[in-house]
């Protein structure tokens, strides 16, 4: 009775974790790699992923539109409707590609002439310390300015410190350009220093496993072993499991091609202790909990809580789990390698607050048996769960005295839990299946992204999140909808809210291109007895930006500008159409059409007002050479804006009436 109690806790544990991570990567619309929909579908359309328009130019800082010609390449055309482009996509024929827990996805900007102009990287859920350390050395530059049928053979090396989300993004670009040039891709082989990484990675591996089994000879090196550990899987390679890591492929697929180790890894983690009901990760392979045991072995008296201190702290673990389980099923987002202090090991990736984090357990190792592992550890808490079930997965039970290893590390007076199976676990085990019934039944709800034809995006960007085709006139239509626009969804909307005037601006140029686009959106603006009373000088001069700044008081953000846009009313076609009295209006019109174009590409401005000031308009014409009959009415400074601006909440419901106007 007692096996079948432990093994019914096994089977639920493994159940409920299911339902965990198919609750959680459900906001992907993925599980494991495959989309939901194939569940019970019987065809499926290829995923197309999202690309925006603002991506586009941090390749092509000319791009005007872009059209795309298949699910992973796009056409790019400036405002003269002229090709200048194209973009490659490694989405969705590299999924399989992974870096440490997930794809990295890229975009690669060709020209006309097939010639690298760029690399960008998509929003992913790669260790964000791993891609910090990819961009600042400068990978993605690696490529730039070679044709593609050269760049799919060229040898390009890893980042250290970033080996596997590099590698992930070499092998992704390769196979990208090898499909699109229609040649075989190229398999690069490994470098020697490679090849030394994966020997003595299995060798370890191999050496902990054959550690595992009782009445094993290195028992009594243990120490010897932990150190290995510690610089061999931890320092050196930086392979361990962790959230971060289970999590990424719980969406993104297990990627066996690229990481076979990894794959294994975990495989062993996992099964060794379902299986034998003795841990197997915890006690010879995690270099952090081999880092904890080398340094409280520095000091053999360690303090034994007890009390109703001991049930707190046996309780920890997995109420941390079940917070972090929790706060992902229900949609907030959480950086999972920062809630573990394993990517300390990356040294020359991690952050700051990582290193402390890490040696806050270090320390405190000297007092307490392995604390991070015995009482905060969620991975250790998971894999404690397969390995005793349901039944006392709530107890600490240092990883060593489980396995009955020859260390003064055990606490052989922690208690189990009972092997009964509880009412409560019952309800739990329902409620998992009912997560899974619910996600792969008929009326699951959709998860997938926009899928559809060409797409052209002019001005107004789309983020990845959202589910909408934009046309050209900005509106926002969703797939799922059919047609029925959601006003959560509208992009023009949320460019209108998030439209704010910006007076700090990065020391970045301003294309002509982009003026240009700026001032075609600027003369689309309604304009009395469609007269267009209008001219508009574009200045990106510094003398004369700056001789502006002198004569206009509101205007000081000039100097930091990386050109300006002078709006300005032409009294002879205003008189001619019979629309003087309006030139004003059409003009303010044609403004603020030209303040939403700006944060539609990214841009930062702000109206800085001329007329009716006399003095500030002399100054503008005196600067500019207006004639009389050309009236400047604002100056609106342009430029890449720092983020230090923001937009402000305007609504006032008091200030709305119906019908008639009611005081309020």
């Amino acid at each position: 009775m007692n096996y079948i109690n432990k093994f019914v806790g096994k089977v639920y544990v493994v159940i409920f974790a299911v339902a965990v991570l198919m609750a959680i990567s459900a906001r992907e619309g993925r599980f494991f790699g495959m989309p939901f929909e194939q569940f019970w579908a019987q065809s499926q359309e290829v995923k197309e992923y999202s690309v925006n328009i603002e991506e586009i130019r941090k390749l092509f800082p000319e791009a005007a539109s872009m059209r795309r010609i298949g699910i992973d390449e796009i056409i790019v055309k400036n405002v003269n409707d002229e090709q200048i482009g194209c973009v490659l996509h490694t989405m969705p024929s590299c999924s399989d590609i992974s870096g440490y827990a997930a794809n990295v996805p890229v975009l690669i900007g060709l020209s006309n002439e097939r010639k690298i102009v760029g690399l960008e990287l998509q929003e992913n859920k790669e260790t964000k310390w791993f891609v910090e350390r990819v961009l600042k050395r400068g990978l993605l530059n690696s490529w730039t300015g070679t044709v593609a049928s050269e760049a799919v053979v060229l040898k390009v090396d890893a980042v250290s410190g970033a080996t596997m989300t590099s590698n992930a993004i070499i092998k992704s670009v390769n196979r990208r350009l090898a499909a699109f040039e229609k040649v075989i891709e190229s398999r690069q082989g490994m470098s020697f220093v490679q090849i030394l990484h994966e020997f003595f990675a299995w060798g370890f591996l191999a050496v902990a496993v054959f550690a595992f089994f009782p009445k094993s000879p290195l028992a009594k090196y243990r120490k010897y072993v932990l150190l290995a550990s510690l610089l061999i899987p931890g320092l050196w390679l930086s392979r361990f499991v962790s959230l971060a890591l289970v999590g990424g492929w719980a969406s993104a697929g297990v990627p066996i091609e690229t990481q076979l180790y990894m794959v294994v890894l975990v495989v062993l983690a996992l099964f060794i202790p379902l299986f034998t009901g003795k841990s197997f990760y915890c006690t010879w392979y995690c270099p952090f909990g081999a880092a904890q045991e080398l340094v409280g072995s520095l000091c053999p008296k360690k303090f034994t809580p007890s009390g109703e201190f001991r049930e707190f702290l046996v309780r920890l673990r997995p109420s941390i789990l079940m917070i972090i389980s929790f706060l992902l099923i229900a949609g907030v987002k959480i950086d999972l390698n920062s809630v573990e202090p394993f990517s300390a090991f990356v040294v020359k990736s991690s952050s700051f607050a990582i290193l402390v984090f890490a040696s806050i357990f270090l320390v405190l190792s000297f007092v307490l048996r392995r604390p991070w592992c015995n009482y905060f550890c969620p991975t250790g808490q998971i894999l404690e769960c397969v390995r005793t079930g349901m039944v006392s997965c709530d107890t600490a039970i240092d990883p060593c005295s489980s396995n009955q290893c020859n260390s003064s590390s055990g606490d052989s007076n922690i208690t189990r839990g009972t092997q009964k199976v509880k009412i409560s676990e019952v309800i739990n085990l329902l409620l998992a299946i009912a997560i899974i019934v619910i996600l792969l039944g008929p009326s699951a709800p959709s998860f997938t992204k926009m899928k559809g034809g060409e797409v052209a995006v002019s001005g107004a960007k789309a983020p990845a999140s959202a589910s909408a085709v934009v046309a050209p006139n900005g509106d926002a239509k969703t797939s799922e909808a059919k047609g029925v626009e959601k006003l959560s969804e509208n992009q023009t909307l949320k460019i209108i809210h998030q439209r704010k005037s910006v007076r700090n601006f990065e020391d970045k140029p301003v294309t002509k291109e982009q003026f240009e686009t700026l001032v075609r959106a600027a003369m689309a603006a309604p304009t009395a007895k469609n007269a267009q009373p209008w001219q508009f000088i574009v200045v990106d001069e510094r003398e004369k930006l700056n001789k502006m700044a002198e004569g206009l008081p509101y205007a000081k953000m000039l100097e930091k500008a990386a050109g300006a846009v002078v709006v300005c009313g032409d009294m002879t076609i205003a008189t001619d159409m019979g629309t003087e009295k309006l030139w004003e209006h059409d003009c303010s019109a044609a403004t603020e059409n030209l303040l939403l174009a700006a944060e539609s590409m990214g841009l930062g401005a702000v109206w800085t007002a001329a007329h009716p000031y006399e003095d500030r308009v002399n100054a503008v014409k005196q600067v500019l050479s207006l004639p009389d009959n050309v009236i400047p009415l604002c100056v609106v400074p342009v430029g890449y804006p720092t983020g230090v601006d923001k937009p402000k909440d305007k609504w006032k419901p008091e200030r709305l009436h119906w019908n008639e106007y009611l005081a309020k």
